[in-house]
């Protein structure tokens, strides 16, 4: 089944929506007892730290995406959860990290964000969406669009190593 371009532009509202809700939740986390937990069988120390941050971002995401998954029969696949497979067997899935950049985020550093991807099943990405808590910057792009911060484009110069926002 082959999304319509209205389901893609409200899974993707649906997906800023969620993204900016766990966002403000780790902004407002940022200055509390943090207990962080490492992951087994991980190659960098940036991939082995989780925190309770981490799973309550996820679950705020999800309490948003959960229902979509029957309603558009979609997979899912989340850094802090188990995969389940879903992936491999719906047309689309949703691709979440609830706290990219855990290190950073511990470590009382920014550079940390969340980030929200619909993928088809062969891996073409949909749409993705960054929400950067620091700053309220949420970066979203359609595949074959141009990418926009804050819903204003955002212009790549020709040598394509500077972006440049415009209001």
């Amino acid at each position: 089944m082959e999304l319509t371009n209205k389901q893609i532009d409200e899974l993707l509202t649906i997906a800023k929506t969620a993204a900016k809700t766990a966002g403000e939740y780790i902004l407002n986390q940022a200055s509390a007892s943090i207990k962080v937990i490492n992951k087994a069988g991980q190659d960098s120390l940036s991939a082995q730290v989780v925190t309770e941050i981490d799973v309550k971002s996820q679950a705020i995401l999800l309490e948003q995406l959960s229902p979509t998954l029957e309603k558009y029969n979609l997979g899912l696949l989340s850094e802090e959860a188990e995969d389940d497979n879903t992936r491999l067997v719906q047309p689309y899935f949703w691709a979440i990290d609830p706290l990219d950049g855990t290190l950073s985020f511990i470590n009382g550093e920014g550079g940390y964000s969340v980030a929200i991807a619909l993928v088809a099943q062969n891996g073409a990405p949909v749409f993705g969406v960054v929400y950067q808590p620091i700053g309220d910057r949420c970066y979203t792009v359609r595949r074959g669009e141009s990418p926009l911060l804050n819903n204003l484009p955002i212009l790549v110069n020709d040598d394509k190593r500077v972006l440049k926002w415009y209001v």
